[in-house]
C-alpha cells in the first residue's frame, strides 16, 4: 500500500473525531456492548472513553485506533460466540 492511500484511508476514516465518535456509539448500542467493556478491552481509561463519546474531548488518533481495533475484537468474538 502506498503512503498516500493510506493517508487517504486515515483521513477518511479518522479525520474527523466527531464522526468517528458517533459511529463508535452507534457500534456499541448495534452490538449490545459497553463503554467499559471497549474502555477494558482497548486498555483506555473509561473516564477518558466516556469524556471522547460524549463530546468533552477529541481522542488522538491513537486513542482512535485502540479503540476501533477492540471494537473489531469484541465484536468478532460476539460473532464466534454465536
Amino acid at each position: 500500500m502506498k503512503v498516500k492511500e493510506l493517508i487517504d484511508i486515515i483521513e477518511t476514516r479518522y479525520g474527523d473525531p466527531a464522526t468517528f465518535l458517533s459511529n463508535v456509539k452507534l457500534w456499541l448500542n448495534e452490538h449490545k456492548l459497553t463503554q467499559l467493556a471497549l474502555a477494558s478491552e482497548a486498555g483506555l481509561d473509561p473516564s477518558n472513553l466516556n469524556r471522547w463519546i460524549n463530546g468533552h474531548v477529541a481522542p488522538s488518533l491513537k486513542n482512535m485506533l485502540l479503540m476501533d481495533e477492540a471494537l473489531e475484537r469484541l465484536i468478532d468474538d460476539q460473532k464466534e460466540a454465536a
